[in-house]
């Protein structure tokens, strides 16, 4: 369906999660120990980091109310061991920042094994009126004009923002297929773009936009319902 299957991983520093019914409450492993932890700016994960929030308080640590960093800032804050944790990491898609924290932290254990996807969406409408299957359709440029926003006559793609592993795939999609002349990325703030997108879709507008499961995104327009997946026209990674 999309380009990329990928594992969804919890980066841990330092614990041993233990199943809260084994601990005994005069032993718990985690008492007189704080935990610092983190989250992504991307909201849709904020739910999964309270969960083990709760775990580890479960478990005795005292845990401190998490910061909100982006993805090149935590792996480095991680590193240097001013944070403890999150449950945000995506690889291989994060590979790119191990430098900063291998021998420090350890990518530990799945939050979604083999669930998870990243790809390119467009509202179904569209796709079914005008047979788009593929990002190969947007070389016509009657196809990228239908996703056109700027007056260029070039798609407009809702893509990721500057510093994130997927702005690096899709930088190198656009090389590889090219589609430089087609397809402008949008690299704001993710969660401005998208519920921008969400209004142009509610409007009836056609939409563009890189998107990752599990997410806010995909519960509201819904996969095969609301929006669709394109193709690529071969595998293809930075």
């Amino acid at each position: 369906m999309s380009w990329l299957s990928t594992f969804r991983r919890a980066l841990i520093c330092s614990l041993a999660l233990v199943p809260a019914s084994l601990a005994v409450a005069d032993d718990l492993p985690g008492t007189g120990v704080t935990i610092q932890p983190a989250r992504a700016t991307w909201t849709n994960e904020w739910f999964g980091t309270e969960i083990y929030i709760k775990a580890l308080q479960d478990l005795g640590y005292d845990v401190k109310r998490p910061v909100t960093l982006e993805a090149p800032a935590f792996y480095q804050a991680v590193g240097q061991g001013d944070v403890g944790f999150w449950v945000n990491g995506w690889f291989p898609l994060h590979d790119t920042y191990r430098t900063a924290f291998e021998g420090k932290a350890d990518v530990v254990g799945y939050m979604v094994k083999g669930g998870a996807l990243q790809g390119y969406m467009i509202d179904k409408k569209t796709a079914d009126a005008h047979k788009i299957t593929s990002l190969e359709d947007f070389k016509k440029p009657e196809i990228a004009a239908l996703f056109a926003t700027g007056g260029d006559g070039k798609a407009s793609l809702v893509a990721c923002p500057p510093g994130w592993g997927c702005e690096l795939v899709i930088d190198n999609h656009l090389d590889t297929y090219g589609l430089r002349h087609a397809i402008t990325p949008m690299k704001a703030s993710y969660e401005a773009s998208m519920a921008d997108a969400l209004g142009r879709y509610k409007s009836g507008t056609p939409v563009f936009f890189y998107a990752a499961t599990p997410s806010w995104a995909v519960g509201v327009m819904k996969p095969g319902v609301d929006v669709v997946w394109l193709d690529v026209p071969f595998p293809s990674l930075p």
